[in-house]
C-alpha cells in the first residue's frame, strides 16, 4: 500500500501576527513583547523568509535558551508549508564547530555558547571586572561576513549587564544590520530589568551608553541599603515613552479566547517540631537539626532557609548539599492532590533539589532536565500524549519556551519561586493557545504560618507592576 504523503498546513496569519511582521519588516531593530501562545517564533519565521527572499537577509543568529533551542527552533517550522524548508542548525555539543559552517539559513546557539563563537578571553574573573572581555578578532570577522540578523528569542537572559553574556554579546551586536528581541515579559523584577534588551537594539540611544547613565537618570538609592535603587517619581511613564518606538506590545487576551484561571491554594500544616525549627529560624537566624547547628549569615539567607523548612528539608552543608528531612506535610498533600486528579495530567514545578528528591522516592514521577536534551523531548511528549501523567520540572528548566498544554491542564506548586518570570513563563507553559481545556488550574501548595503565606501576594505586586508598564508601552504604541 502505498505511504501517503501528508503536507503541513499552510499557515495564515492572524491579525496580530501580521501586525507582527509588519513592525520587524518596517523596522531594522524592534522587540516582539507578546504574550506567550501568540506566535512570536512564528512571526520571526515569516520575517526571516520575507527578508531572505527580498535579499536583504544572507544568514540569522538566534540566540536563546538551550531547550528553545533545540525544542522549539528547529521543530515548529515543520508544522507549516511556508516554513519547512527553512534549514536550521544549533550550534550546540560536538559536532558545534562543523555546524559553524554549514550552509543552512539560521544558526542557533544559546547564551552560553557566545563564548566559544568570539573565543572570548577575561581579563578579570567576569565582565564586572576591570579589563573585562577580549575577543578573537578572527572570530569577529566570520561573524560579520557571515550573519546580518541577530535574533535574541527570550531576551531577559541579557537582563543583567554584569554577567559574561552580557559582555560578549555587547562585543558585536553592532556588525549585525538588523536586530530583534522576543520576550513576554520584559521586565518581571522592575526596571532595572530594561536595561540589558534594550541595549541590544539601540546600543544605548534610548536608556544611556552604560547602565550607571540609566540608573542616574530614573532611580534614586536606598538611603538605609547600600547598592539598592527605587525607580524616581514617573520613572516608569518617562521610560515606556523612549523605549515604545523600538516595540510592540501584545496581549493574548485581547485576541484570543483563552481558558479561565483558576486559583487552587492549598494549605499545609507544619508539625510542631518543624514549626519550632521555623521560628527560631525566623527569629534568631539559627535552629538546631539532627544535633547540628544551622546559622543563617543574614537575613536574606535566614528567608530561604526558612522556606526550605516550609518544603520539608534543610540544607546543612552548603559545599556538599547535603539535606536532613524535617516533615512530610506538603509531599502529603501532594500525593492527595494526585489521587484527587484520576490520572488526569499534573505538571509539578519544584523549588529545591530534596523536592525533587523527595517526591521521586515517593511518587517515582519523572522529571525533566535532570538528562539529555533527547531524553526531555521524549518525555515531554510522552506528557503531551498522556502517556505520562505527572512531569515535575524546575522553573528555570521549564518556564522558557516549552508547549506543555498537549494533555494537560493542571500545574501544582510545591512551593513559590521569589522570581516573577519563572513563576508566570512556567504557568504559560499550560495557559496559552492550544489549550482544549475551558480552564486551567492553578495548585499551590502552601504552609500556613510560613513565607509561604507572603509569597502569593509578593508576586502578584511584582505581576501588577509590570503588567502596568506593559500598558504604558501598549497605549503608547498604538
Amino acid at each position: 500500500m502505498a505511504m501517503l504523503n501528508i503536507q503541513p498546513p499552510v499557515w495564515v496569519p492572524r491579525q496580530y501576527q501580521e501586525r507582527g511582521i509588519e513592525v520587524c519588516l518596517h523596522q531594522a531593530c524592534a522587540g516582539l513583547l507578546l504574550d506567550p501562545g501568540l506566535g512570536k517564533t512564528t512571526i520571526m519565521y515569516a520575517v526571516i523568509k520575507i527578508l531572505k527572499d527580498l535579499g536583504y537577509v544572507k544568514r540569522v543568529l538566534v540566540v536563546a535558551p538551550l531547550k528553545v533551542a533545540h525544542n522549539v527552533w528547529p521543530v515548529q517550522k515543520n508544522e507549516w508549508e511556508q516554513f519547512k524548508d527553512l534549514t536550521v542548525s544549533v550550534l550546540h555539543g560536538p559536532k558545534k564547530e562543523e555546524l559553524l559552517h554549514d550552509d543552512s539559513l539560521i544558526h542557533v546557539i544559546n547564551p552560553e555558547g557566545l563564548n566559544w563563537l568570539l573565543e572570548a578571553r577575561w581579563s578579570g574573573k567576569n565582565a564586572s571586572k576591570k579589563g573585562g572581555v577580549q575577543v578573537s578578532e578572527e572570530r569577529l570577522a566570520f561573524v560579520k561576513a557571515n550573519y546580518d540578523m541577530l535574533v535574541v528569542d527570550e531576551s531577559t537572559k541579557f537582563k543583567h549587564t554584569t554577567t559574561n553574556r552580557f559582555a560578549v554579546l555587547r562585543k558585536f551586536i553592532s556588525v549585525f544590520k538588523r536586530r530583534y528581541i522576543l520576550t513576554g515579559t520584559i521586565s518581571p523584577n522592575g526596571l532595572h530589568d530594561l536595561f540589558g534588551q534594550i541595549y541590544i537594539l539601540d546600543e544605548g540611544s534610548s536608556l544611556g551608553q552604560y547602565i550607571t547613565h540609566f540608573r542616574n537618570k530614573y532611580f534614586t538609592p536606598d538611603p538605609r541599603i547600600k547598592g539598592v535603587w527605587h525607580p524616581a517619581e514617573n520613572a516608569a511613564e518617562r521610560v515606556a515613552e523612549k523605549i515604545a518606538p523600538l516595540v510592540l506590545r501584545m496581549r493574548r487576551e485581547d485576541w484570543l479566547q483563552m481558558p479561565e484561571l483558576i486559583f487552587d491554594d492549598r494549605y499545609v500544616t507544619l508539625p510542631p517540631e518543624a514549626l519550632h525549627q521555623y521560628r527560631l529560624m525566623e527569629k534568631e537566624l539559627i535552629t538546631m537539626v539532627s544535633d547540628k547547628t544551622i546559622v543563617a549569615a543574614n537575613t536574606a539567607v535566614a528567608s530561604g532557609k526558612c522556606r526550605q523548612i516550609a518544603n520539608g528539608a534543610l540544607y546543612v552543608n552548603g559545599a556538599q548539599r547535603e539535606h536532613v528531612v524535617l516533615h512530610t506535610a506538603k509531599l502529603d498533600e501532594l500525593e492527595n492532590l494526585i489521587d484527587e486528579m484520576q490520572g488526569q495530567s499534573l505538571l509539578i514545578p519544584y523549588v529545591w533539589q530534596f523536592d525533587r528528591e523527595m517526591i521521586q522516592e515517593r511518587l517515582k514521577i519523572p522529571c525533566i532536565g535532570q538528562g539529555s536534551e533527547a531524553k526531555d523531548a521524549v518525555l515531554i511528549n510522552q506528557f503531551n500524549s498522556g502517556l505520562c501523567p505527572n512531569l515535575l520540572g524546575h522553573p528555570e528548566t521549564i518556564s522558557l519556551g516549552l508547549n506543555l498544554q498537549g494533555n494537560c491542564y493542571h500545574i501544582a506548586w510545591y512551593g513559590l519561586p521569589w522570581n516573577l518570570e519563572h513563576y508566570l513563563q512556567t504557568i504559560d507553559r499550560i495557559y496559552r493557545q492550544g489549550q482544549k481545556s475551558f480552564r486551567v488550574v492553578v495548585h499551590r501548595i502552601l504552609a500556613k504560618d510560613t513565607l509561604d503565606e507572603k509569597m502569593p501576594l509578593v508576586l502578584g505586586k511584582k505581576g501588577a507592576d509590570m503588567n502596568d508598564f506593559m500598558s504604558l508601552l501598549q497605549n503608547l504604541r498604538q
